[in-house]
């Protein structure tokens, strides 16, 4: 009785939804597979009285898949105009996650990089430093370069202030140098930063403890998100490589709590964007699966899309993920999950040429009255 009422709800929703399942496919969604009245069901559409009737109805379900699934997308968000501008909102959104949470290390500890500025390098200590002419080289560009002024303030050359930009410096000079193949002088300059750090060190505890805060937090809050979606997102401004990075069945690095996170994310920065572009990542798979056959109208399009776009349990988990992080996004889950149920019930209606030959004998045999019109009765369709 509960799998029945179950195949019922469902048969009722398809049709308040405009794209009416049979008693049939409705009950095979609901028990998980019914081959007898599906046979039945093929061969009343290849009987001379069945055939008119569940075409028409077939054709007609065609049109209100595509009613129903933009009935959904419209409550997902606004249609997109021009996918190469949400693209770019898109990636300017992941672009400003990283930034936040670039500057949220930053506040962490920047309290500690205030504190240990002041602090001077003993002249004894100096020497070393002095005496190093790349070291002295980098502290004259500083010097030289008018957008250094606030920073360098009225610090020293002696100064852990001074002492730390120079630091930066030859961070950014040995990944450049990494990046283009100099290993061997990219070593020479990791030598002298690291002997400059000895030095710094020695006299602030406190610098050593901002760097290691600001590393930890760097490792902790936004190495994450550069090696999840939102740095990928953040690396193209493609909508079809970000629709694949988020929709894609086959991504094995994507869980609930990263696609959940990463929607969030980008909502905080530009939620219409956001919006409309998941509404468009899953038309542009909708359209993709329910594209018209050479032989007419893909009856069977619902329910491969709801096959590509759900797949295992772990995607439909993702999707729901995914969709609870948009406004009203519950809602509109449970209204594109109920689709997705009608288009999978759609799936197991048999295909032409499955084998029936018993049952089309039987309905054959009984001419144009009782098992046909009974069939017919079952289906959403009247005779």
């Amino acid at each position: 009785p509960a799998k029945m009422a179950q195949a019922r709800a469902l048969q009722e929703a398809s049709k308040t939804m405009g794209t009416p399942l049979t008693g049939s496919e409705a009950i095979a969604q609901a028990t998980g597979g019914n081959n007898q009245l599906q046979a039945i069901q093929r061969a009343v559409e290849q009987s001379r009285r069945g055939a008119p009737i569940m075409d028409r109805m077939m054709n007609q379900r065609v049109s209100g898949n595509d009613q129903a699934m933009q009935g959904v997308l419209n409550k997902i968000g606004a249609e997109a105009k021009d996918t190469g501008a949400i693209g770019a909102n898109v990636q300017g959104a992941a672009e400003k996650v990283l930034k936040n949470a670039e500057k949220k290390v930053g506040d962490i500890s920047a309290p500690l990089y205030a504190e240990s500025a002041n602090q001077i390098i003993p002249d004894e200590l100096y020497k070393k430093i002095a005496n190093d002419r790349k070291i002295q080289e980098e502290i004259k560009k500083l010097r030289s370069d008018s957008s250094f002024d606030d920073e360098l303030g009225q610090y020293g050359d002696n100064s852990i202030a001074v002492l730390d930009l120079v630091k930066r410096e030859l961070d950014d000079e040995i990944t450049g140098l990494l990046n283009d193949g100099f290993k061997n002088k990219a070593r020479v300059l990791q030598a002298k930063r690291d002997k400059l750090l000895s030095i710094t060190d020695q006299v602030s505890p406190v610098y050593q403890s901002a760097r290691a805060t600001h590393a930890e937090g760097m490792q902790n809050i936004v190495k994450p998100l550069e090696n999840q979606p939102t740095g990928s997102l953040a690396a193209t401004g493609d909508f079809n490589k970000q629709a694949a990075i988020l929709l894609d069945p086959k991504a094995s690095n994507m869980t609930p709590s990263v696609a959940k996170s990463t929607i969030e994310n980008l909502v905080k920065q530009d939620p219409q964007s956001t919006q409309t572009f998941v509404r468009q990542a899953l038309e542009n798979h909708f359209n993709e699966a329910t594209q018209k056959l050479m032989s007419g109208a893909n009856q069977w399009g619902g329910a491969k899309f709801a096959s590509i776009i759900q797949g295992n349990k772990q995607q439909g988990k993702n999707l729901e993920a995914l969709f609870s992080a948009l406004p009203e996004g519950s809602a509109t889950y449970n209204d594109f999950k109920r689709l997705m149920d009608v288009f999978e019930a759609q799936g197991k209606r048999l295909s032409p040429g499955s084998s029936t030959s018993s049952v089309t004998k039987t309905l054959d045999g009984m001419g144009e009255g009782g098992l046909v019109n009974a069939a017919l009765e079952f289906s959403t369709v009247q005779p």
